[in-house]
């Protein structure tokens, strides 16, 4: 937003950040007005100026692509909003193909399209009318792209005469999403709506509550600090949206309110989930201004595996697990897996698999992979710990979209190798710090790091900037890649002291490792062969042999299109076995999952004429989240 001749304009921009976040919209009209305002926002942003580069680079390319088709092309050059208009207005008239970096303007709003496209049609130009296509570095559609292409597109009628049918996202991965205007338009007009509502009565001292927005744009640090003084409900670890809500009705306000409520006396809120937030707050406040946290050991059902119990003994093959990826390229990329490790002799070793490349990734996955399932060959007590589900996600995905180590990979997932130290800690242990990240549990078993690398997301960047402007091609040979090394090389060892601290919680307070035996994950040499699996391999070995790269795709496609529906149920599988392992409390915030069913007093009865099976009618709470229909839910017996 900005003033011109005392009239402030918008940009599609400014709405887009409205809908997000009416804190930062406010903040930035507060700098337009004070430009002292400039003194709270939030320090340059390394890893957003990256994602500004990458998104321009995308923009460029994407130019340079409609060259090469040889497309009529002007690109107008970043000067005053004026020039731009016209030469804009100019070039429609003049029936170029393509117009980049058109600058559209309808009342008091304002803004440059990455491009304006001509298509057939009527417009005032003749018999052609253009639309607006904008580049996003994202690999799918979100709801915003519709919002400020809509408002490009009531721009650009005032200039042609006539809204454009269509208007079109190029994604990320090059993908062109066609949207109807039509579809998109009326939810768009709503936001400007209440957008320009909002603005027309704007005062610098209405601040909105930076709790109720999604984001906080570039105020960030603002924001905390309000919400820090207010001892705000939303610094409680792990609390939802919803359950501050709830609070709130209930005049419960502050962490301090929560950690003094009474869990019975909280409408549309359960008691133990209630009581989880008393908990959590009470601890948070007592940890402040000491150096440890203080913490609770929650209750543990000897006979159900979960929290402290899910923790195995010790195994002097165990693992410490720990991925650095880069998802600033098409489909992500997974470039450094670390391990730490016990030698023969006790001492904590290190070791490491590099993938700078979609080939170079898959490598390192498999020979991970091999490394671990030997480890486990030889002692099937033994586990990988990780903290949080990247890791596991990441080996399954590229099981999947690369085809090997699909039996090796089930083999440790189905014997429950891989132990997710966030799933013990959240349901297992209560500290007081406003976050479970790893970077805050360790406070509680070592002192603050050294390294030159601080977080995932500085990682993110300098990896980015390594990639441009390599100093060498290894961590022997590279200063880069050996801090991100040392950064990795300190997750996983801290993962292993996180084991470590467990165990000993665990050995004093009685808790015993407990897992249900699984029967059907017997070890065996090699996978099983079938007719299926002998035909895929040979596909695969005429593939390797096939000299004709087109022959050799096919040959390939039809080996793994044999396996194809068994390894797109995978997931839900996945899903279903995760699942298994939350707690009520958990599943309740799941939009997927109905919790506190009780059965009752209705007698079994057939659901649908001729039905095989009898059907049983439970109560539950209709006030939890949930995705389907609340009128009527059955539960089958299929016995």
């Amino acid at each position: 937003m900005q003033y011109k001749e005392e009239l402030i304009y918008f940009s599609p921009s400014d709405l887009i950040t409205f809908s997000e976040s009416p804190f930062a919209s406010h903040m930035e009209r507060s700098l337009l007005e004070d430009k002292r305002k400039s003194a709270l926002l939030d320090p340059e942003d390394a890893m957003l100026k990256n994602l500004q580069n990458k998104g321009y680079e995308h923009e460029s390319a994407f130019l340079s692509t409609l060259i090469l088709e040889g497309k009529n092309v002007l690109e107008i050059k970043n000067e005053s909003s004026s020039f731009m208009l016209e030469k804009t207005t100019e070039a429609m008239a003049n029936g170029l193909d393509v117009i980049a970096q058109a600058y559209l303007q309808k009342d008091n709003f304002g803004g440059i399209a990455d491009f304006l496209i001509k298509v057939t049609g009527k417009s005032k130009f003749g018999d052609y009318q253009y639309e607006v296509w904008d580049t996003k570095l994202s690999k799918k559609m979100k709801p915003y792209f519709a919002i400020q292409l809509c408002s490009y597109a009531e721009m650009l009628e005032n200039i042609q005469g006539i809204k454009p049918e269509k208007l079109a996202i190029v994604l990320g991965d090059k993908k062109i999403i066609h949207l109807k205007t039509q579809d998109y338009y009326a939810y768009y007009n709503l936001i400007k709506l209440a957008f320009l509502a909002y603005h027309k009565k704007w005062k610098i001292s209405d601040l909105p509550d930076p709790a109720d927005s999604k984001s906080h744009g570039r105020w960030s640090q603002y924001a905390k600090k309000i919400l820090e003084d207010r001892r705000h409900l939303s610094l409680i670890a792990n609390i939802t949206q919803s359950q501050i809500k709830r609070l709130e009705n209930a005049g419960i306000r502050t962490i301090d309110d929560a950690a003094n409520l009474s869990p019975q006396a909280i409408p549309k809120l359960s008691e133990d989930i209630s009581e989880r937030i008393k908990i959590q707050a009470e601890l948070q406040k007592s940890s402040e201004d000491k150096p440890k946290p203080d913490y609770r050991i929650l209750p543990h059902d000897e006979l159900r595996s979960l929290g402290l119990s899910l923790l195995p003994p010790h195994s002097d093959f165990d693992v410490f697990f720990d991925i650095e990826g880069f998802p600033h390229v098409e489909g992500g990329l997974e470039y450094l897996w670390g391990a730490t490790y016990f030698d023969n002799n006790g001492e904590r070793q290190f070791k490491d698999f590099w993938g700078h490349n979609g080939k170079e990734e898959k490598e390192a996955f498999s020979k991970f992979v091999d490394w671990v399932y030997t480890r486990w060959r030889k002692d099937p007590s033994m586990h990988i710990y990780h903290y949080g589900s990247y890791e596991v996600t990441a080996l399954r995905r590229l099981m999947g979209s690369n085809g090997i180590k699909e039996y090796e990979v089930d083999m440790l997932l189905r014997n429950e190798v891989f132990v997710d130290l966030y799933n013990i800690i959240r349901h297992g242990v209560i500290i007081g710090e406003p976050s479970y990240s790893i970077k805050n549990v360790e406070h509680l078993y070592r002192d603050r790091r050294d390294t030159e690398i601080s977080s995932g997301g500085e990682s993110i960047v300098i990896y980015e900037e390594w990639r441009t402007n390599p100093d060498g091609t290894t961590w022997q040979t590279s200063q880069v890649l050996n801090a991100i090394r040392d950064y990795n090389i300190d997750d996983c060892n801290s993962t292993q002291e996180l084991t470590e601290w467990l165990r000993s919680v665990q050995l004093s307070h009685n808790i015993n490792y407990f897992r249900i035996a699984n029967d059907d994950s017997e070890i065996t040499e090699n996978e099983e062969e079938t007719e299926v699996t002998l035909l895929r391999d040979n596909l695969i070995n005429m593939a390797s042999c096939e000299l004709d790269e087109t022959k050799q795709a096919v040959l390939k496609n039809l080996a793994w299109l044999l396996e194809f529906h068994k390894r797109e149920n995978k997931p839900t599988w996945w899903r279903l076995f995760d699942r298994l392992g939350l707690t009520e409390i958990d599943l309740h915030e799941d939009m997927e999952c109905l919790v506190g069913l009780i059965r009752t007093d209705r007698e079994p009865f057939l659901h649908k004429p001729r039905a095989r099976n009898q059907t049983f009618e439970y109560s539950f709470d209709k006030n939890q989240p949930f995705k389907g229909q609340s009128k009527s839910f059955y539960v089958l017996n299929d016995d």
